[in-house]
């Protein structure tokens, strides 16, 4: 095993040293280019040369190939020649998405695209101007809108039968989904572009293959298949090398030390993330040389040298503050925070924390799950019909041709076909509905999961880090202060307890049976009331086998849990009754009490607690019945 892994680093460091020779040899073929552009005369001629020279920069020395394609786009400009200018342009949009400047590229992109009308087969330039809106909307972090892009490049492509468009167009959603960190997703979209390039060699562009072995190495280190991310990984960097291809060889070097990390090969994984940095820097993408940064502070925190790895953090912020790069942010901020907490510096680690999690919720809002869901359920449900409509078509061009000897056979024919054109189209139709509600039902899933798991992250992170923040010094306080932050230290622990302890109960099986929600009922109130002179009386008839789903049956326990709570804060009541009954279709729990009682209209602070239980009956579907009036106590029904 050792004598593999020294073979491999021996290999990648050879070819690392050959490519270096190999940018001596291109240096010289672009001084020999230089020269022939200054004697030639001839506009084509000059206009092939610059754009020779400013491709071959762009990997090399990005600015040069920005001066190249300026002076390109300007002689063909005078000469009115549109194809040759829209590739300069793309070469300089290309540059300002490299340099941080994603908006001024992403304007490039949006003029040259609305002059180009998409017919007949579009060739590779036009499709690397989609790639390139998608990639600065990413970089704008915009992530619904650049999956929408490749969804409308996969469809011009599949139309106009354009390979490179498809695989480019798939990647590039398999991109969007592993940003979104949905990599089963993800893997599946790379696996379809890797195979349909690898199949149609001669038609895609020898330098983005490899790109696909990046993301699929990417995915496969996150889900912790690590042999599957070394393959990949030392494929896109060895195939990279080779066509100079410094950015993508970059990535895959930065991939292999991320895997390493995980394997907690520190000191190699340092090693591959420096050999990267070079690499990086001609190339001079800001928004890569940020992602590298912070998977560099992470590294430098794990090593125990949190110095360097703060201090990495900070000047990673800096860069992406200034260039806008919004998408990298969070990554940031979680390297700063880890940081900060190795050092024991608890308190800006807080306060990093509470900046990442506000954050997060914004990021949240502009790319959620749900929407990109039903994007792939539009994109699928236009691809049958457009099938539908190619299959209508051949059967009237089949019906066309029909002799008129054969008018009955004919009758027969196009009946039969139409029957089963109806039928298919009835059955893709459910199985599209079917599909749809799956998908709904799992972004549903997806959205909750979610805002539990943000609840999580509020209460008992904050309480956490309350308590952390409460233990800091601790022993310098006097003896009084000291036993209050005890006393408080205590109530949070609690707390925390009881807000896992709920939700584990909730969410531990898929569906929560009857008895089982009444009996945990049953225990919430008693430990209420266990210090107070109430009568608690329950009534429990339970006559079906009926269960509640784990997210039903959490917001229904958080609704009683808060009409109880109101009664031990303000009703003054000295018997409270709780009656659960059910039947085949019917679930009802009513929770009375024979206390002061209150006017719903008003605005108390019961009246805020009767919102938050209005709002959740209503999100759930669960029908709610309030009867109060002052001196007559409360009594709520739930109906579900």
């Amino acid at each position: 095993m050792e004598i593999g892994t020294a073979m491999r680093q021996f290999l990648l460091s050879a070819l690392l040293l050959f490519t270096f020779f190999g940018a001596f040899a291109q240096e010289q073929e672009l001084r020999a280019l230089k020269r022939q552009l200054e004697t030639t005369a001839d506009y084509k001629q000059k206009a092939d040369v610059l754009f020779e020279i400013a491709k071959s920069y762009q990997n090399i020395h990005p600015d040069s190939s920005y001066v190249f394609a300026l002076q390109l786009e300007m002689l063909a400009g005078t000469q009115k020649d549109q194809q040759r200018q829209c590739e300069a342009q793309l070469l300089i949009a290309q540059y300002l998405a490299g340099a941080g400047r994603a908006q001024e590229g992403l304007a490039i992109c949006e003029s040259v695209m609305r002059q180009w009308q998409m017919e007949g087969k579009i060739a590779d330039w036009v499709v690397d101007f989609w790639r390139l809106k998608g990639g600065c909307l990413m970089q704008l972090n915009k992530q619904q809108a650049a999956l929408t892009t490749f969804y409308e490049l996969l469809k011009i492509s599949e139309k106009t039968g354009s390979i490179y468009g498809r695989v480019a167009a798939i990647t590039n959603i398999g991109w969007v989904y592993m940003e979104l960190f949905q990599y089963d997703k993800a893997i599946a979209e790379f696996n379809t572009a890797k195979s349909l390039a690898e199949r149609h060699k001669r038609e895609v562009p020898p330098h983005y293959v490899p790109k696909i072995y990046n993301n699929l190495a990417s995915c496969y280190g996150e889900k912790g298949e690590m042999d599957s991310a070394y393959l990949y990984t030392n494929r896109s960097i060895s195939t990279a090398l080779n066509i100079n291809d410094y950015s993508t060889a970059a990535n895959g070097l930065n991939i292999l030390g991320t895997a390493l990390m995980e394997e907690k090969k520190y000191r190699q994984a340092l090693q591959k993330l420096l050999q990267a940095k070079p690499l990086r820097q001609k190339v001079g993408n800001l928004f890569f040389i940020v992602s590298d940064m912070a998977t560099l502070a992470t590294l430098y925190n794990a090593m125990g040298e949190t110095e360097e790895g703060i201090k990495t953090s900070r000047e990673a912020l800096a860069i992406a503050r200034e260039n806008k790069i919004e998408g990298k942010l969070p990554m940031l901020y979680l390297s700063l925070a880890d940081g900060y907490e190795k050092t024991g510096n608890y308190r800006e680690a807080a306060g990093t924390y509470k900046l990442l999690g506000s954050l997060k919720d914004t990021l949240f809002e502009k790319a959620n799950s749900e929407a990109i869901a039903n994007m792939r359920v539009q994109y699928e449900t236009e691809k049958k019909e457009s099938e539908n409509k190619l299959l209508k078509n051949e059967n009237a061009l089949k019906e066309a041709r029909i002799s008129n000897k054969n008018r009955t056979i004919y009758i027969l024919v196009a009946s039969a076909l139409l029957v089963a054109a109806l039928m298919f189209g009835w059955v893709m139709r459910i199985r599209l509905r079917r599909r749809e509600g799956e998908l709904k039902a799992i972004a549903d899933l997806q959205k909750e999961k979610e805002r539990i798991a943000r609840d999580l992250h509020d209460n008992v992170g904050g309480q956490l880090s309350y308590i952390i923040y409460a233990l800091d010094g601790f022993n310098e306080e006097s003896r009084e202060k000291r036993a209050e932050i005890t006393g408080n230290i205590h109530l949070s622990v609690r707390n925390v307890i009881s807000s896992l302890r709920e939700t584990i109960w909730a969410i531990r099986d898929t569906n929560i049976s009857l008895p089982d929600f009444s009996d945990k009922l049953k225990l919430y109130a008693r430990n209420l009331f266990v210090r107070n002179n109430v009568k608690i009386a329950f009534n429990e008839n339970i006559r079906s086998e009926k269960e509640l789903n784990a997210l039903l049956g959490l917001n229904l326990y958080r609704i009683c849990q808060e009409i109880l709570t109101n009664a031990f804060k303000y009703s003054r009541a000295t018997e409270i009754k709780v009656n659960v009954q059910s039947d085949t279709d019917t679930l009802l729990i009513e929770i009375g009490d024979n206390g002061i009682g209150f006017d719903a209209r008003q605005q108390r602070a019961e009246s805020y607690g009767l919102q938050n239980i209005q709002k959740r009956a209503q999100e759930f579907g669960i029908a709610l019945v309030l009867e109060t009036a002052g001196g007559r106590g409360t009594c709520y029904r739930l109906i579900v």
